[in-house]
């Protein structure tokens, strides 16, 4: 055995020390007892009575299979029990009644199956960890006495079934996880109205297949809504309406096709879209209406053809705009006007065959005048079927840092000053297309020294080219060279 002192605290160590019962010589003035990793298979009644003043007690790793109704008897002071990787299928009732001032209770991992009714009574309790558990069923009664629950974890689990008032006698809760359960969506349904405080809710996983209007009613507190890797294909109108604190909305990897309209406006809180991976055919006008505050919208890896004019009128706010691996084929003048924080724009793996100017710009007397994207670093359009670029397509975009315009096979040339106007570029992608003439006027008014105002270090990609023909002033460029 190891005791272990220090000024704060004491601290009984036998972990890993293949015992079989409690031991008989931990020392009364212990706060912290480690019994972690041995061989316990029921805690007796009356266990731990000589040690009064433990506030931290470590039983996880063993092979428990019972507790006695008397086995906490003494521990008035313990705040944090751990239980988990044990043999425990059964909880009984009143079963860690005397831990009055329990705030961390662990039983993950173990083969439960059955929680009676009063098994929790910790009135002070703020975390319970059942993840990784054989649950099947949330009864009404199974969380009588938590009323200061804030996090509640049954991930992993195979709960199928919440009754009506499972979730009555934890109004405190803050954050609940039923992610990888096998719920649907007619075991959600008026399961949150008494959560009023909830924060954090996580779905992710399950088998629920679609959103009803009423879902997520009570939830007025609710900041993070996670609902990944279901099998969700329709979601209601005014599914999320009430969700006005919501800051982060993850749809990600289900098999949504056709959406109502609106259906993510009228989120004054929303920062945080997540829809990749969904086979979402279209994105319109008015679809993010009054969703001001949203900064990170990936709608990667869907079936998108066609974006609407007006669709970010109102996106002042949003940074990061992932549109890559959709199948679209054109983008209208004036697409991103309104755009004007947007940092990452990717929109590589789609099928652009040229971009027009007034895409990232608009016309002002004659003068391509960039006034939406200033603030954009990283713009990809990688691997499209570009085959043309406007001359000063990118004017304006004074903010560029990156431009990724490689894997385009149709690309066979660049207009004479196409690259105008990126006076903070660092590097310029083109490796894998078909350029095989790079006429010097292309980069003008750059050149090796940086001189004509751009930075001296500039990276410009060409491998995997055939450059037949390359200006005497652009050989330091060729194959990919570092100017």
């Amino acid at each position: 055995m190891v005791f272990m002192r220090s000024c704060s605290s004491s601290t009984y160590n036998a972990t890993g020390r293949q015992l079989r019962e409690i031991p008989g010589d931990i020392p009364q003035g212990a706060t912290h007892i480690l019994l972690s990793q041995n061989q316990f298979t029921s805690i007796p009644g009356g266990a731990f009575t000589a040690n009064p003043q433990c506030i931290y007690l470590d039983l996880s790793a063993n092979q428990i299979a019972d507790l006695d109704l008397a086995a906490f008897v003494g521990l008035d002071l313990l705040q944090n029990l751990f239980l988990n990787k044990n043999r425990l299928t059964t909880l009984k009732s009143r079963q860690f009644e005397d831990l009055s001032e329990l705030r961390q209770l662990v039983l993950s991992q173990n083969p439960l199956i059955q929680v009676e009714s009063g098994a929790f009574l910790l009135g002070n309790l703020t975390q319970l960890h059942l993840e990784d558990c054989e649950l099947t069923v949330l009864h009404d009664n199974m969380f009588l006495g938590l009323y200061h629950l804030q996090d509640l974890v049954l991930s992993r689990n195979a709960i199928s079934v919440i009754h009506l008032l499972a979730l009555k006698w934890v109004p405190n809760l803050h954050r609940l996880f039923l992610d990888q359960n096998l719920l649907t969506q007619q075991q959600l349904l008026d399961r949150f109205a008494t959560a009023g405080s909830l924060q954090e809710l996580h779905l992710s996983k399950n088998v629920i297949s679609a959103l009803n209007s009423n879902v997520f009613t009570g939830l007025s507190s609710v900041t993070h809504v996670f609902l990944s890797n279901n099998v969700i294909s329709r979601i209601a109108e005014g599914s999320f309406q009430q969700l006005l604190k919501l800051k982060l909305l993850d749809l990600s990897h289900n098999k949504w096709v056709q959406k109502k309209r609106r259906i993510f406006s009228q989120l004054p809180s929303l920062e945080t879209l997540l829809l990749q991976h969904n086979g979402l055919e279209d994105l319109a006008s008015g679809d993010f209406t009054g969703s001001t505050a949203i900064s990170l919208l990936n709608v990667a890896n869907n079936a998108i053809s066609t974006l609407q004019l007006g669709l970010f009128s109102e996106m002042r706010n949003l940074t990061v705009l992932e549109l890559s691996f959709n199948y679209i084929n054109h983008l209208e003048p004036g697409i991103f006007k309104g755009a004007e924080s947007l940092r990452i724009l990717n929109m590589e793996m789609n099928k652009l065959v040229s971009i027009s100017n007034g895409v990232f710009s608009e016309p002002d007397w004659n003068e391509w005048i960039y006034t939406e994207l200033q603030n954009l670093e990283i713009l990809s359009l990688s691997n499209n079927s570009l085959d043309k670029l406007e001359p000063r397509v990118f004017s304006g975009l004074k903010g560029l840092k990156n431009l990724y315009l490689g894997g385009n096979l149709r690309l066979r040339n660049l207009p004479e000053g196409v690259f105008v106007g990126l006076d903070n570029v660092r590097a310029i992608h083109l490796q894998n297309t078909s350029i095989t003439t790079l006429p010097w006027t292309v980069f003008y008014p750059w050149d090796a020294t940086g001189s004509g105002g751009h930075p001296q270090k500039l990276n410009i990609d060409l491998s995997g080219n055939s450059l037949l023909d390359c200006d005497y002033e652009l050989c330091w460029m060729k194959d990919g060279e570092e100017g």
